[in-house]
């Protein structure tokens, strides 16, 4: 390659490096991760106007069909993720196994898996994904709607991430990676 090559290559690779970046950014994927082969997807946030605030009070019946908690009642000292579901939603589908096969990793948060579906359907979503074997995995119903009435929540999988002093740090639409996960609870 001649020195009079040399500066148009440059600059043609140096522009494919900052669209490249550029696009990445555009996308929501990150450049930098745990495992530098992959490009992670990071979802945005969604603005409830809650951030910052304590835990709703939510009553959700258990998977044991006879149990009720009351998010109120969750303890401080570990970080809390509220995720609001459908049984059917294949996306939701996505996000509980993404949580499960990385479960070692998200062993120190607490996950409450909220739906507003029957009874019936919530046991049969809780008996395929095998959950009663996760200690920190609950199930139930929100019989009384209160998830989607305090978050305005416009679809679903919904994620509510709360630090551990019950306080919402971000709440987001859609699909979660567990880094961003574990991210975002600690902040």
């Amino acid at each position: 390659m001649s020195r009079k090559d040399i500066l148009p290559t440059t600059i043609i690779i140096l522009t494919g490096i900052l669209l490249y970046i550029g696009a990445c950014k555009i996308l929501g994927y990150s450049i930098l991760s745990d495992d530098a082969q992959k490009l992670i997807p990071y979802n945005k946030p969604v603005h409830t106007g809650h951030e910052g605030e304590i835990m709703p009070s939510i009553d959700i019946q258990l998977s044991d069909s006879v149990t009720y908690l009351n998010t109120s009642s969750i303890l401080k000292g570990r970080p809390t993720v509220l995720f609001y579901f459908s049984p059917y939603c294949p996306f939701c589908q996505s996000q509980i196994h993404e949580i499960m096969e990385n479960i070692r990793q998200l062993k120190t948060i607490d996950f409450f898996l909220i739906t507003p579906y029957s009874y019936p359907e919530m046991k049969a979503f809780y008996k395929k994904n095998e959950l009663k074997k996760f200690t920190n995995i609950t199930v139930g119903i929100d019989y009384k709607q209160k998830f989607s009435e305090y978050f305005k929540a416009q679809g679903i999988p919904y994620l509510a991430i709360y630090n551990s002093e019950k306080r919402l740090n971000n709440a987001f639409l859609g699909e979660v990676k567990h880094q961003q996960l574990k991210l975002e609870c600690k902040k």
